[in-house]
């Protein structure tokens, strides 16, 4: 393989060398108003910052949880996604168009009808296979949506793509086995896990085996990153041109979650945020903000192209979900630029995709 320290390292602010620096600024985001949540996560987050996910709060009475959905922008704040006669709601996906992966939950507490949200136009419900339950994980540029859903007769789902005016198409599993489609990129290549410890990648020559494991990130190169299995537990691991890499540090506890076009990486090592800009070293997210913050961020869910991160954390004792922004420091820069120009085309990228107030 060429240089894959290089697919690893593209934003340039290769972490080892800047020690406890603060290259992160963090946005708290609130959880919608009046929902009374007790804890709240960041799923997914596109390239102009908006970020979605999901909280947790318990129903009147506290005799039951609610899970409901939430989009936030700097603009607008963090509305609820709510669909009206469900019991919950989880926003798993967006795209640079503003479009929602959004999965609903019955009474009984399972995940079965899914849908499409396009700003202006609402919701738009997906098919299924016609089995019990159902759920979305992501979605790419042109609305194809992932996920899994639950073929009839049988106890087996089936990871998916759905695509806006086709609709749904079976990925497969290895192995004759269930699969979950975790992630899939502006190409349709959609990866995942068969019978929840597979790794797969399914591209247009079909489906391959990854490895012994989860697959849960694909950026748009076809990198493909997740979670091995290891005899000490899971370890994260990235799998490039056909060539699979464990990230290190090895021998403890790690799992990449998302990997945006440059190849930075970013999961989670034992109980702390992590980002990979280089394919054996980790660094904690915590170590990279501002140390009285009064935030401890726990996982990085995902990546965008701008190298804004969001994820979920405990700040002041609440948990709740973040938004990481870089900091990029003028020495950084001014050596990059020295460097074909990236820091240029850095700055370029970042002024086209931060949103707007």
């Amino acid at each position: 393989m060429k240089n894959a320290t290089i697919l690893l390292c593209a934003s340039a602010v290769c972490a080892g060398s800047v020690g406890a620096q603060v290259l992160y600024d963090i946005v708290s985001i609130p959880a919608p108003a009046g929902a009374e949540a007790y804890s709240w996560v960041g799923k997914d987050i596109n390239n102009h910052g908006d970020v979605v996910g999901e909280y947790s709060a318990y129903e009147p009475g506290g005799v039951r949880n609610h899970i409901g959905a939430f989009m936030y922008s700097d603009s607008v704040g963090t509305p609820e996604l709510a669909v009206e006669g469900k019991r919950g709601a989880s926003a798993t996906g967006i795209n640079d168009l503003g479009q929602v992966a959004l999965s609903t939950a019955e009474e009984d507490g399972t995940w079965r009808v899914m849908y499409r949200y396009t700003p202006g136009t609402g919701l738009e419900q997906l098919s299924t296979f016609g089995g019990r339950e159902s759920e979305t994980k992501r979605i790419n540029a042109s609305g194809q949506i992932t996920g899994y859903s639950q073929v009839p007769g049988s106890n087996l789902e089936s990871a998916f793509r759905d695509t806006p005016g086709s609709g749904m198409e079976e990925v497969g599993s290895l192995f004759g086995t269930s699969s979950v489609g975790y992630d899939i990129n502006d190409a349709g290549w959609v990866t995942g896990a068969s019978d929840g410890q597979n790794a797969f990648l399914w591209d247009s020559e079909g489906m391959t085996f990854i490895m012994p494991g989860v697959a849960r990130g694909i950026n748009n190169t076809g990198t493909v990153v997740g979670g091995s299995t290891q005899p000490w537990g899971a370890t994260a691991f990235a799998y490039i041109t056909g060539q699979l890499h464990l990230l290190g540090p090895l021998g403890i506890y790690s799992y990449a979650l998302d990997v945006n076009s440059f190849g930075e990486v970013v999961g989670q090592v034992i109980l702390n945020a992590t980002i990979w800009t280089d394919l054996n070293e980790a660094q904690n997210l915590n170590s990279l903000i501002a140390p009285d913050s009064g935030w401890f961020l726990l996982t990085a869910n995902a990546i965008n192209d701008v190298g804004q991160i969001t994820g979920a954390g405990i700040f002041n004792g609440q948990p709740m979900a973040f938004r990481l922004d870089p900091v990029p420091e003028p020495s950084t820069w001014a050596l990059l630029s020295l460097a074909a120009g990236v820091s240029i085309l850095w700055r370029k990228r970042r002024g086209k995709h931060m949103p707007h107030c």
